[in-house]
């Protein structure tokens, strides 16, 4: 048996065989000889192969089984070697791939910095990681899940934009079951809901009436050509918003965007960037050291081709945000705080609405030998996001 390696035995068919063989047939005595463990004529003319073609029994030079598989007798050594009482992380260094010509598009460079192990995984090695199926519950809701809240919040929008009536916003999230029943159901919807109704409009009255069209991008910069599109775009800048506060997965999209909004080539286009949602928003504006403070964000995405990088989105924002922008009131040392944020973030806690970083599968899988808060991702997280932070706080300052 493949999962727990218990004795099958044939199939009706060949046992049948094996039985006629033994009624009608002996062991001659150079048959013992050969094989003297063996007590029936089925034993000796039948050959047990291994389960597995990397099984080290295939490769041996004196046995009757042999293979000729060279990825399999790869395989086979590791297996035939004695066992490291210290076992190697599972990601080391990949060969480096080569730089030259480097070209990728803006969308890329986005993407390896939502989640930088998802991106070595997948680009490199070709894991992929199902998602969990979710059962339906089988009892009655007294919360509202992600998805819900989520499709609550654009309803609201929606609602604004269209000038339905409460009854039938009401009904829509009712008929796509995203309210539990009863007064739960609607204390939930209203907790949900006010926010959005107080943001929207001044989101409406904010929003640029031209249309945001693609930027064209084409940077050439330590060895990368950063070549493509930038979409959210319009004269008067970068335009963006969530219905949610934005949070460490939103930074380094919303500051890449920024910087190579100020590198673009591109007259009569502001080089002002802004987010905005109910619990806040980001402004950004024209920036005179733009590629100096691009430049380590691709070298890091040159790293993180062929390592797995020490940059995790919550944690490396929870870190820099205390060392780079600490609380005024604060008495602890930055660094002792900054290493506290972090760690909280990372191992999570039973305190905490949020789930652990390192719970993500991606996380997990790269860094399940080894811890990534070292010095390594100190040093990256105040490079690459604490100037950053520091932008965002002269921002609001002038908003202030």
């Amino acid at each position: 048996d493949p999962q727990n390696n218990a004795h099958l035995p044939p199939s009706v068919l060949l046992s049948e065989l094996l039985e006629v063989v033994d009624q009608t047939a002996v062991l001659s005595a150079s048959a013992l000889l050969t094989k003297p463990a063996v007590s029936s004529v089925s034993q000796h003319i039948c050959t047990v192969h291994p389960l597995q073609p990397f099984a080290p029994d295939n490769f041996n030079a004196a046995g009757a089984k042999q293979s000729y598989s060279a990825q399999w007798f790869r395989a086979a050594q590791r297996l035939a070697a004695p066992a490291e009482l210290t076992p190697v992380a599972f990601i080391g260094t990949l060969p480096e791939p080569s730089s030259e010509g480097l070209t990728i598009e803006p969308a890329q460079l986005l993407q390896c910095f939502k989640n930088p192990a998802r991106f070595l995984l997948e680009q490199r090695l070709g894991v992929r990681i199902g998602q969990t199926e979710q059962l339906i519950g089988a009892d009655e809701p007294f919360a509202l899940e992600g998805s819900a809240r989520s499709g609550l919040r654009k309803l609201a929008l929606q609602a604004v934009e269209q000038g339905w009536s409460e009854q039938t916003e009401r009904r829509i999230a009712r008929a796509a079951g995203w309210l539990p029943s009863g007064e739960v159901g609607h204390a939930l919807w209203g907790q949900v809901r006010g926010p959005l109704l107080a943001f929207a409009p001044k989101l409406l009255a904010a929003r640029p009436t031209q249309t945001a069209q693609p930027l064209h991008v084409d940077i050439q910069l330590g060895g990368v050509r950063v070549l493509g599109w930038l979409d959210g775009v319009t004269d008067c800048g970068l335009f963006d918003w969530r219905l949610i506060a934005p949070g460490a997965w939103d930074l380094p999209s919303f500051w890449l965007r920024h910087l190579l909004l100020n590198l673009s080539d591109s007259d009569g286009i502001a080089r002002d960037s802004l987010l905005l949602s109910p619990n806040g928003d980001w402004q950004l504006g024209p920036l005179a050291n733009a590629a100096e403070l691009l430049a380590p964000w691709l070298a890091a995405y040159q790293q993180a081709r062929f390592t797995a990088l020490g940059f995790l989105p919550r944690s490396s924002m929870a870190f820099a945000k205390a060392l780079c922008t600490p609380s005024k009131g604060s008495k602890k040392d930055p660094l002792e705080a900054a290493r506290e944020k972090a760690q909280f973030a990372w191992q999570g806690s039973d305190f905490s609405t949020f789930a652990a970083e390192s719970d993500d599968p991606w996380y997990a899988l790269a860094f399940r030998d080894r811890e990534p808060l070292d010095e390594a991702f100190e040093a990256l997280a105040e490079q690459l996001l604490g100037p950053a932070l520091l932008a965002l706080q002269a921002g609001e300052e002038d908003q202030g």
